[in-house]
């Protein structure tokens, strides 16, 4: 009774751990998630708007300004086009700036050039934080000249700094696009370009070599020194959304050595099952759970649940393009099998293979 009763405690905290760790890391990926976006522009033009308005109001009333499109500097497609009609609007309708076209502007005679003109500009720095992940400071600069003399007079600069996945940045030629719709407002609707340098579905092959650790109610005399070891192979299917973040299902065949009761005595005996899990990986974490079955046990007319080994795991795991390692744990349950001496806890290292 105490056993089950642990056994249960212990699924109900397997439960809420994984559920709350999925959730927070959810939320994280959430924020880092992504790059320049509508909002984001939006929220530059505001500022602009106001500091220019300003500026414009203490030193330059009545003058007439003429705006160059903005330029991209960073070589990665943001949508600089958006930014021009949002701070183009902006102006007109919450200043009184006298605004044209520059290239307008250049058209007309010289007695009604403007007297000052702006121009913007975006610039990105990246900064590694580890072999995964960078982080991108992107700055917006806007500028307001004098036509006459060609000098500054007013510059200002606003930053938005991004985590990014280095994945999504490998070929800066194929770096991720995104595209509005602007129609008297700013659609956040955004699409992707699938990266061509990345295979989300692979199939999955790993082997897993351990040991099952001892409880201090399975040490008969005997088998006190005994080597439990465990050998388990798995092949199945693996979607990864990115590097740190994948859901893989797999069959599973487990070769090992165990404890079983027959005839009132201990006996060590090779044990064969076969069944399916699943594997979470979040970063460099991940959980695992499924179920086995003796295969002894396949052949026969009736299916007995006392055969069945359900079980969960958790560790540690470093998974390259094509080729990963694994440390963790398992413990495996078996509520309806008294004969099996050492259900519980084991550890191992697997060598995992993605193709």
């Amino acid at each position: 009774m105490l056993r089950q009763f642990l056994n249960l405690k212990i699924r109900a905290f397997l439960k809420k751990f994984i559920f709350y760790f999925i959730v927070m890391v959810s939320l994280g990926y959430a924020q880092q998630d992504g790059h320049i976006v509508a909002t984001d522009i939006r929220d530059i033009a505001q500022r602009g708007t106001e500091s220019l308005a300003a500026e414009y109001s203490k030193k330059f009333s009545q003058k007439t300004i003429a705006y160059a499109n903005f330029i991209d500097e960073t070589g990665h497609d943001l949508d600089v086009g958006l930014m021009n009609e949002v701070l183009q609007q902006d102006i007109k309708k919450e200043t009184k700036i006298k605004l044209i076209k520059l290239t307008e502007a250049k058209k007309t005679d010289n007695a009604t050039q403007p007297d000052l003109y702006l121009s913007g500009r975006v610039t990105q720095k990246s900064v590694s934080i580890n072999e995964d992940l960078k982080k991108v400071d992107y700055t917006f600069w806007l500028t307001l000249k004098d036509t006459k003399t060609d000098t500054a007079v007013w510059k200002k600069s606003w930053q938005i700094s991004r985590m990014i996945q280095r994945h999504a940045n490998r070929n800066p030629n194929k770096f991720t696009k995104y595209h509005y719709v602007f129609q008297g407002g700013v659609d956040n609707t955004k699409s992707k370009e699938k990266q061509q340098d990345f295979r989300h579905s692979r199939f999955l092959l790993s082997v897993e070599g351990g040991f099952r650790l001892h409880r201090e109610s399975d040490k008969e005399k005997e088998f006190d020194d005994a080597n439990l070891y465990v050998l388990r192979a798995k092949s199945g299917f693996m979607y990864r959304w990115n590097p740190s973040i994948s859901l893989s299902l797999h069959g599973i065949y487990e070769l090992w050595q165990d404890k079983v009761q027959s005839n009132n005595s201990l006996q060590k005996v090779i044990t064969q099952e076969v069944g399916l899990g699943s594997m979470l990986q979040l970063g460099k974490i991940y959980f695992g759970g499924g179920a086995t079955y003796g295969i002894n046990h396949l052949n026969k007319d009736s299916f007995d649940k006392k055969y069945m080994h359900p079980y969960a795991e958790g560790g540690v795991m470093f998974l390259g393009k094509t080729v990963g390692i694994n440390v963790g744990t398992r413990y495996v349950f078996a509520p309806n099998d008294t004969s099996y001496k050492n259900k519980g806890l084991a550890v191992f290292v697997g060598l995992m293979f993605a193709f």
